[in-house]
């Protein structure tokens, strides 16, 4: 009888494990990506995780626990990807544990919980880290809120509800602390309670106590997100394309286990690219679905609504001229509708499940797997991890120090500045080199030549004067200098415009040195006692 009774058990952790090497390895595809890079940047320039850096708006969020997640990553294993793919796991078993519980009053069957680790919704959130610090904590975290709020409706005594009642706030409060759209867990909850019936069966003073528990931590962390980030919102934007794109070419091919078709501009996350057929049979499912839980539709109203919500703060918070309304098609901020759905499933589903039901279970099981194949091949153009991998490979044969540059504008925009520098990425970045190179979009050296905008006007000098005149004014931005020099011995000097000073490292002898400052002006200002100074030039490096 024991193993009788284990049985369940040990399906229902089969799925979830085999649910996460599922996910694991479709993310194992990918690398570090654009927010995962800046966030790492950001967070390595943090001994510790303090309030500074976990009450950082990002994008508009406010995320001090997934703050702590990418400052533990940065720090214990920077770059490192195998780490992040181990975290990303963790993430989606915690995810799909908190889904399996959370309708345990409902439903003992897997189906929900197969829906919930399979479906297309869940693919971008599950494997880009920046999106999954944010997300999956979210996940669990509306799991736990809906699967305390279901538990407080059937608890047996007023004491019982009202613990399953705080429960239900305090998960909400920690969901929070990873992505504002907490804010949403309270109707959303309160909603899916009431369209399944569950509300009208309890007390009305417990009733009134989990509505409180809910409404008291969200007014809460909404004080604390409008005093930490302040009105998000930008230039005013219809938001009718926003719920047409995420609701026609995002969701509704996700029904049918589509989009099968990924499309992706870098640098940007693949977004959903259906076919008009896929559209099609996506409605279909839709209506076949509805047709099965015709009996307890109820349940599906707030899976249906819920994304007007985060589609309407995109419309208010992201839009503007450079903003496409593919950015819903990501699926990413939506995706908390596969908890949301799971759950449905569980209340809803008929049982037994008749045959014809179970056939198109497995087609859509089928059909999902097709999209996160799909999902991995496009995941898997990795324009960074070329990079990296490259740059890593080159300066294992190289061995002077690098001048700061931007990255390639395929691994991060100027928009992201000064988190696109490579001094972020690489410890071999240095104010002064004898040998300037120029990283390729492959990581590979190219030898850099100086373009010469200015020059020193005095020929040459010994125990120079702390100020050397140039043939023409400077404007204020980055320059390098190649400074020609005869140095008796080991030292260091001082140079500058009229921006901050960069020590120089000068060896003895005749030697050149590129030294990267910034300023402009008419001379430059430079500290170096004893050492020689022939003609110097200022410019700008290129191939």
């Amino acid at each position: 009888m024991r193993n009788v009774a284990l049985t369940p058990r040990i399906a229902l952790a089969a799925l979830l494990v085999i649910g996460v090497l599922v996910r694991t390895a479709v993310a194992a595809q990918g690398w570090f990506y654009y927010d995962d890079l800046t966030l790492f940047a950001q967070a390595r320039e943090h001994r510790f995780p303090d309030l500074t850096l976990l009450l950082s708006p990002h994008d508009g969020h406010l995320m001090p626990g997934s703050w702590l997640i990418v400052w533990s990553l940065a720090h214990a294993a920077p770059l490192n990807w195998p780490a992040a793919v181990f975290a990303l796991a963790v993430g989606n078993l915690a995810a799909g544990a908190a889904v399996a519980w959370a309708y345990r009053p409902l439903s003992r069957s897997l189906l929900p919980l197969a829906a919930y680790l399979f479906t297309p919704l869940t693919l971008t959130t599950s494997t880009w880290l920046a999106a999954a610090v944010n997300t999956l904590p979210l996940h669990a975290a509306l799991a736990l809120c809906l699967g305390a709020g279901l538990r407080a409706t059937r608890a047996s005594s007023s004491k019982q509800s009202a613990r399953w009642a705080l429960l239900s706030g305090a998960t909400l409060l920690g969901g929070a602390l990873f992505s504002e759209r907490a804010l949403f867990f309270a109707p959303v909850v309160l909603l899916m309670l009431l369209c399944c019936g569950l509300l009208r069966g309890m007390a009305p003073a417990c009733r009134a106590f989990l509505s409180l528990g809910l409404i008291l931590p969200t007014l809460l962390w909404g004080a604390v997100y409008a005093l930490a980030v302040g009105d998000p919102r930008t230039s005013p934007a219809n938001p009718l394309p926003f719920f047409s794109h995420g609701y026609g070419l995002g969701l509704l091919p996700t029904l049918a286990g589509g989009p099968w078709h990924w499309e992706r501009w870098h640098p940007g996350p693949p977004w959903a690219a259906p076919h008009a057929g896929v559209i099609l049979l996506g409605a279909a499912a839709g209506c076949a679905l509805l047709a099965l839980t015709v009996r307890r539709a109820g349940a599906w109203v707030p899976v249906v609504l819920y994304p007007l919500l985060p589609f309407l703060a995109l419309a208010l918070a992201r839009s503007g001229p450079d903003t496409a309304w593919e950015i819903t098609q990501t699926l990413r901020h939506v995706s908390e509708v596969a908890v949301l759905a799971a759950v449905a499933l569980a209340y809803s589903l008929p049982s037994p499940l008749p045959r014809i039901a179970r056939g198109l279970g497995l087609a859509w099981l089928v059909s999902s797997l097709v999209s996160a194949v799909a999902f991995a091949h496009s995941w898997a153009q990795q324009p960074s991890r070329d990079f990296f991998h490259g740059l890593d490979a080159a300066l294992e044969q190289y061995e002077a120090p690098l001048l700061d540059q931007d990255l390639p504008l395929e691994v991060l925009l100027p928009v992201t500045h000064p988190y696109n520098r490579l001094s972020h990425y690489s410890d071999r970045v240095a104010s002064a080199t004898p040998e300037p190179v120029i990283v390729g979009a492959d990581g590979s050296l190219r030898p850099a030549q100086l373009h010469e905008m200015r020059a020193t006007v005095s020929p040459q000098q010994c125990d120079s004067a702390p100020e050397l005149a140039l043939d023409g004014p400077l404007i204020d931005r980055e320059w390098v200098v190649r400074l020609n020099y005869f140095s008796p011995e080991h030292t260091t000097g001082t140079l500058a415009l009229d921006g901050a000073p960069v020590t120089v490292p000068l060896e003895p002898g005749l030697h050149s040195t590129y030294v990267q400052v910034s300023g402009g002006g008419t001379r430059l200002l430079i500290d170096a006692p004893g050492v020689c100074l022939s003609r110097s030039s200022v410019g700008v490096l290129g191939e």
